[in-house]
């Protein structure tokens, strides 16, 4: 050492490498290597100086003073540089496991529909943890701007992308894409024929749709009267019904059943027929009924005309029934019946009741109140006989042209 005895040296004479300039924090102290020369002659630390350090640990400016040891006086100062270190990147977001496949984050959530809020996997992002510092989380739409500190939460069906950010001290702000998906609720629907046969076991269908079309079961001498929630009772579910269902159901169909069809001239000299069907069911089944009469005359096949139609209130005590009357062939017969899908056979013959044919092939009349069994016997005939084509005149029957 080239030092002259008993003279000092300051150390801001020497050589001083400093070493690294710069260094990324990760929580240990940074402590460039600092070589010192006295001209040729390299010191040694802790022989010929001593080296401090100082907030060398956080981002920041550090500091770095060299002091001297007798014959080296005085100290000398540099600085150097730590800087924030890197959260993640694109190619390396952090917390573990891979991004999944189509997806932008690792903290991508997806869920079934089921009503609820869902936002992406807060649980894992989290759990993320740095070296040193706490991380603290916000959350954007578009990555700029609106940044808050919980996570947008969706409730419907659909896909879902909000912005994260990461902030710690010490490190650079983070901030990444991650996407919710809520699926459909697809569930199955089974079909209850409730005693019927039905043509589909069970269907598929989304929650939030509508149940598309719906099986028709059948069942001899019943009329379908739609799907419900129960077998009895319960909310009647159609075509267009939408799903608003949260597991697995069961559809129940209802049946109104016929419990008799009765033809009845309604009067002998009038040719109208009344057809009455009786059904049994549900009120609100019943209600729907939708009585569609078809009856033929079996001798000629040709359909007969229709005069009117009346359902049969409460206040007649036969709620459950439909009427309907025909013009009617006196001595012909009604061949069947429809309602609905439902084929009926009527009684083969409608009896002519409480009258007389004033002659072969001609009309009906009522009977006289006393008793008599053929035209102009003895007695009168009630005035109500008066009918078609036909007019009472003293003690015989005029037809409107003269005949008698």
């Amino acid at each position: 050492v080239f030092v002259v005895e008993g003279k000092e040296v300051p150390v801001g004479e020497l050589t001083i490498d400093w070493g690294q300039k710069s260094f990324v924090y990760d929580g240990q102290p940074k402590e460039p290597v600092i070589t010192v020369k006295d001209r040729e002659t390299t010191l040694t630390k802790g022989t010929h100086y001593l080296v401090e350090y100082k907030d060398n640990v956080n981002v920041g400016t550090a500091k770095a003073i060299v002091k001297g040891i007798e014959p080296y006086v005085e100290e000398v100062t540099n600085t150097f540089t730590i800087t924030a270190a890197p959260i993640g990147d694109d190619d390396d977001e952090p917390g573990p496991g891979p991004v999944p496949v189509g997806g932008l984050s690792k903290f991508d959530a997806t869920y079934v529909y089921d009503g609820e809020g869902h936002t992406i996997n807060t649980q894992a992002l989290y759990a993320v943890t740095l070296v040193g510092s706490t991380p603290s989380f916000s959350f954007s739409l578009d990555g700029e701007t609106g940044w808050q500190n919980d996570p947008f939460v969706y409730t419907n069906v659909g896909e879902y992308v909000m912005w994260y950010k990461i902030t710690a001290p010490n490190y650079a702000d983070y901030k990444h894409q991650a996407k919710v998906t809520i699926q459909p609720l697809v569930l199955t629907v089974t079909f209850d024929a409730n005693g019927g046969s039905c043509p589909m076991a069970s269907k598929t269908v989304t929650h939030g749709a509508t149940y598309g079309t719906l099986p028709t079961p059948t069942w001899t001498g019943h009329i379908f009267a739609g799907w419900y929630t129960a077998a009895s009772g319960g909310d009647e579910v159609k075509d267009s019904t939408a799903v608003s269902i949260m597991a697995p159901q069961t559809l129940y169909a209802h049946w109104v059943s016929v419990t008799g069809v009765s033809a009845k001239q309604r009067y002998p000299w009038n040719g109208l027929v009344d057809i009455t069907v009786a059904f049994e069911g549900e009120s609100n089944d019943v209600a729907k009924v939708d009585c569609s009469f078809i009856a033929t005359n079996s001798a000629t096949k040709a359909a007969l005309s229709v005069a009117s139609i009346t359902r049969k209130g409460a206040d007649s005590g036969k709620d459950n029934t439909w009427s309907r009357r025909f013009v009617w062939d006196a001595g012909s017969d009604v061949g069947a019946v429809k309602i609905d899908d439902v084929a009926l056979v009527v009684a083969a013959r409608i009896p002519v009741e409480g009258g007389v044919q004033l002659w072969e092939n001609g009309p009906y009349w009522a009977e006289c109140n006393v008793g008599a069994t053929k035209p102009e016997e003895c007695g009168y005939y009630f005035m109500w006989g008066d009918t078609v084509g036909y007019k009472r005149n003293g003690e015989s029957w005029d037809a409107v042209d003269g005949s008698k």
